[in-house]
């Protein structure tokens, strides 16, 4: 729980439509994650 509240500390002040929350639950939920199940799981794309 500590480090998603220190997460949402230094996210205050986002974009509301940022992917970045998300994304930080998705690694704390899951420690070992590729860019391939990030992209699939956040709906986004590479920058490329």
């Amino acid at each position: 729980m500590l480090a998603r509240e220190q997460m949402g500390r230094r996210l205050r002040g986002r974009r509301a439509h940022s992917k970045l929350r998300q994304l930080v639950d998705l690694i704390l939920a899951r420690p070992l994650v590729s860019s391939a199940v990030t992209e699939k799981d956040l709906k986004v794309t590479t920058r490329g």
